[in-house]
């Protein structure tokens, strides 16, 4: 039998006597219909009621969002697999404070290859709208992804302007065709054939095919010798040396080439972390860690879920053709389904047993317990650093939050305030604002921070939003 809440003409109350046998997202809010909490589920009413179950032994987050909740919005969805698509998206919207907290939120970088113009472009994107263009990645940091951007412009001496360019007019050429980074086609006389060489060339080096443009520019360095161009044959001579070592320091993980995706995940104490390897066309590409904090009572389940729902529900996402897991993920059929409706090409979700799949997994596991000492290990020392800034300040806790105001002025005139905030002694800088100051006229800071002050902190005086540990001025 299901406990109902104490309050017989509440919301929830009403709700969780008429909840439908379908699939579909909740969302637990409170009496100021802030969300705290956001899930799935294959059958909302079994679900949602089980929340309120006597029987259930839930962890102590859920028990706490649980006394809090006085109201809960329902989705249907067709399928489990909108459901899964939904959540992430929901969760992504509303930031729900008892969902668990992933400590590297992001979104990964991809390089984008404009096909559709007569002299294409390579450039780091984070979106994946042009149908017409090619996405590479995804790449685990925005600085690997300008790495590889800085090898294209030295060795294949694409464009990098945003002029568009269709042969009918004529522009000085920039500074990187002066370093011969560019083949200026800016200038109108770089024929599109001979742009597109490169362009080709591009091509087979993101998608990892080394050994074929090797073999190609080769082949071309032999042509320009036999017709007696000794200077361009020395540039290819050159260009296949360089891109020869580069290709030689890369690890090769897959001996077939295929495009994988390898996670695993490792726990200590109060913490945990998830590894996941970019395999692509047998190479590896990058590598990223998630890390958890307090989430001994979540499930591996819960996490690994977290992290494949962050990764690829979205529409930027890039599907490789294997993805690799250490246990059978529970929603692992519905993952699929959404993952091949959403790629050209099959993609499978597996747990490998044997062979060289499972040393790749197990590899994962070696780098997930590493990175998750490393982390705990500056989480230590970041700590401590708080506790000297609250000995030394005699607070009583530790400035976990801080803001930090600072006003400024051209002359008395255009007078602006700015926030910075740190969270647990590492900049927020989603968190920074900036205020334009409208009721002072002239060069008065104190006026200024007296009213950017009340502006800040007028919601969080009323209860809607918490106070930072510690304001400075």
């Amino acid at each position: 039998m299901s406990e109902e809440p104490e309050e017989k003409d509440s919301p929830l109350t009403s709700k969780l006597k008429h909840l439908p046998e379908r699939p579909g997202v909740y969302l637990f809010k409170n009496t100021r219909g802030d969300v705290l909490y956001v899930g799935k589920a294959k059958s909302l009413r079994s679900r949602v009621r089980s929340y309120f179950h006597s029987s259930a032994s839930h962890n102590i987050r859920i028990q706490v969002m649980v006394s809090l909740a006085c109201d809960v919005s329902l989705i249907i969805t067709d399928t489990e697999a909108e459901a899964l698509i939904l959540e992430e998206q929901l969760i992504k919207t509303h930031l729900p404070r008892y969902n668990v907290n992933l400590k590297d939120d992001k979104s990964y970088p991809y390089c984008k290859l404009t096909l559709s113009e007569m002299y294409p472009r390579l450039f780091l994107v984070r979106e994946k709208h042009d149908p017409k263009a090619e996405y590479y990645g995804p790449f685990p940091s925005v600085k690997e992804a300008r790495q590889v951007l800085r090898m294209v412009y030295r060795y294949f001496q694409l464009r990098t302007s945003k002029m568009d360019l269709k042969g009918q007019k004529t522009y000085r050429p920039c500074l990187n065709f002066q370093l011969k980074r560019c083949l200026g086609p800016c200038r109108g006389t770089v024929p599109v054939e001979d742009y597109d060489e490169s362009v080709q060339q591009v091509r087979l080096f993101m998608r990892g095919r080394h050994h074929e443009l090797l073999e190609q520019i080769k082949s071309r360095m032999k042509d320009a010798s036999t017709k007696l161009e000794f200077e361009k044959a020395a540039m290819l001579r050159d260009q296949a040396r360089a891109l020869g070592r580069i290709f030689e320091k890369q690890t090769v993980l897959d001996a077939k080439g295929n495009d994988q995706d390898v996670f695993n995940l490792f726990r200590e104490s109060n913490s945990a972390g998830i590894q996941v390897l970019f395999i692509r066309n047998g190479r590896l590409l990058g590598t990223d860690f998630f890390f958890y904090e307090e989430c001994e009572q979540v499930t591996d389940d819960n996490l690994l879920g977290q992290v494949l729902n962050r990764i690829y529900m979205n529409d930027k996402a890039v599907m490789p053709r294997e993805i690799l897991l250490p246990f059978e993920y529970s929603d692992q059929q519905e993952l699929e389904k959404v993952l091949n409706e959403k790629s050209e090409r099959k993609v499978t979700v597996q747990r490998p047993q044997r062979g060289r799949k499972k040393e790749l997994v197990q590899m994962a596991f070696n780098n997930a317990k590493m990175n998750l000492g490393e982390q705990r290990a500056r989480t230590l020392r970041d700590d401590e650093v708080l506790r000297r800034v609250q000995g030394a300040l005699h607070l009583k806790h530790l400035p976990l939050t801080v803001e930090a105001f600072d006003i400024s002025h051209l002359s008395g005139n255009q007078t602006v305030a700015s926030m910075v905030s740190w969270k647990r002694n590492h900049a927020s800088r989603q968190d920074y604002r900036k205020y334009r100051i409208q009721s002072i006229e002239g060069p008065d800071d104190f006026a200024s921070m007296k009213e950017v002050l009340t502006r800040r902190y007028k919601r969080t005086l009323s209860g809607e939003t918490p106070l930072p540990n510690l304001i400075l001025i």
